[in-house]
């Protein structure tokens, strides 16, 4: 009877070393996997951020563009020159720079 005691504590040390060993192997590769979704989390996150740089400066880019073309029709006004008529022209000039060149 001792003899079946003492095999039935041995077998649950080694279910008890067992399950612990199992416990931790779950808890690590739960870290993992956790590891990855930061890793992945941040790629995304730095991604955004590229996203939204270049969106920010194409706004800023659009924005001096549309005050400089604004700053060049004022000129325009104050010099008595017609902006609609002189467009033509100078996309006319281009054209045939660029034709002849």
């Amino acid at each position: 009877m001792e003899v079946v005691m003492q095999m039935m504590y041995s077998c649950s040390l080694e279910l008890l070393a067992a399950a612990v060993g199992l416990m931790l192997l779950l808890e690590l590769v739960t870290l993992r996997k956790i590891n990855k979704w930061k890793k992945k989390e941040k790629e995304q996150f730095f991604e955004l951020e590229e996203k939204l740089s270049r969106i920010s400066e194409k706004q800023n880019e659009t924005a001096r563009e549309i005050t400089q073309q604004a700053q060049d029709d004022k000129m325009a006004q104050k010099s008595g020159e017609n902006p609609e008529k002189e467009a033509p022209e100078k996309l006319i000039d281009a054209v045939l720079t660029e034709v002849f060149s």
